[in-house]
């Protein structure tokens, strides 16, 4: 396990502050060329783009 954190000189959200750790945590998974990756989540944001990107496939 690797644990990371991220500190922000300046005012954000906490969905924000989640979708940047994921982004960051995918990057590094990319740089040590994970092979598998889990993710863990309480947000809402992940979730509703994924509807959103399914309903857009579907038109």
């Amino acid at each position: 396990m690797i644990e990371q954190y991220i500190r922000y000189e300046f005012p954000i959200s906490n969905n924000q502050a989640e979708y940047e750790a994921l982004l960051a945590r995918l990057a590094l998974a990319q740089e040590i060329r994970a092979r598998a990756l889990e993710i863990c989540t309480d947000s809402q944001v992940l979730p509703r783009e994924r509807r959103l990107a399914a309903g857009s496939q579907r038109s």
